[in-house]
């Protein structure tokens, strides 16, 4: 069988994992953790991880920290396993099942924003790799850096949201086109 008839079943697997993605490992059944497992066997989809990057040693988003606990007062905190979900090809951690709902419900506002790139580079026009440890919330938006330098100098520009905003619309869509 060819790689080209394979891609459609693939591509459907892909949209009914994504739509399963997001509800509670605890909460799927014995067939559905069994489908989730052979789908885990397929390659990665082209562009899925291009909102949030897994880190490369683990494969988890932000380093395994909880991405609601950063909005909270305490900071971010580890998340445990038994509190994971899947989103957007990633597999996110939380430190308890309320910040694990509360990002179901809105991925998209814990989320780091840029793709989980080092803001001030993205606003200089370079992608860098951040560390979850570097991180700071503007605008009720999580973005992440590869230092403390570059956060404090990314917080010191007030222009610096609207240029890494603006570079990452571009280099998103180069990203997805290859």
């Amino acid at each position: 069988m060819s790689l080209t008839r394979l891609i459609p079943s693939r591509l459907l697997v892909a949209v009914a994992l994504g739509v399963a993605s997001a509800m509670p490992v605890a909460a799927a059944s014995e067939a559905d953790v069994e489908g989730l497992r052979r789908v885990a066997l397929l390659p990665p989809i082209v562009g899925a991880a291009q909102q949030a990057r897994p880190h490369g040693w683990s494969g988890i988003a932000l380093e395994g920290y909880d991405p609601v606990s950063y909005f909270l007062d305490a900071g971010p905190r580890p998340g445990a396993a038994a509190h994971e979900v899947v989103w957007n090809g990633v597999a996110w951690r939380f430190s308890s099942a309320a910040n694990r709902a509360a990002f179901v419900s809105r991925p998209e506002a814990y989320a780091p924003r840029l793709g989980g790139f080092d803001a001030l580079a993205m606003a200089q026009g370079r992608l860098v790799e951040a560390a979850s440890r570097f991180a700071a919330i503007v605008d009720k938006r999580l973005y992440l850096f590869s230092s403390r330098e570059a956060r404090d100098a990314f917080l010191d520009n007030p222009q610096a949201v609207l240029q890494a905003e603006a570079v990452w619309r571009n280099e998103r869509t180069r990203l997805e086109r290859l």
